[in-house]
């Protein structure tokens, strides 16, 4: 996937079984502004495990952000 968005969230899906996230459960719901509107990300962390969908469900934390951040230092495009 070149999508370096998608490959970030692949590798967390991918990561099969995490200790240090054995006590943890909770769901997270990425929202991601962009020029073709919101792209959403799901994650449900429960027994050491994260799951990745893209479903826009319920989560216990939104976190909405740009997709493509721009930068502080240069003018945006």
């Amino acid at each position: 996937m070149s999508d370096p968005i998608g490959a970030f969230f692949d590798r967390l899906a991918g990561g099969g079984y995490e200790r240090l996230l054995r006590k943890t459960a909770g769901t997270v719901r990425f929202e991601l502004a962009g020029d073709d509107g919101l792209d959403v990300w799901h994650l449900t962390i429960a027994d050491g495990r994260v799951a990745v969908s893209r479903e826009a469900g319920a989560a216990d934390a939104v976190i909405r952000t740009l997709a493509r951040p721009t930068s502080i230092y240069a003018p945006a495009a």
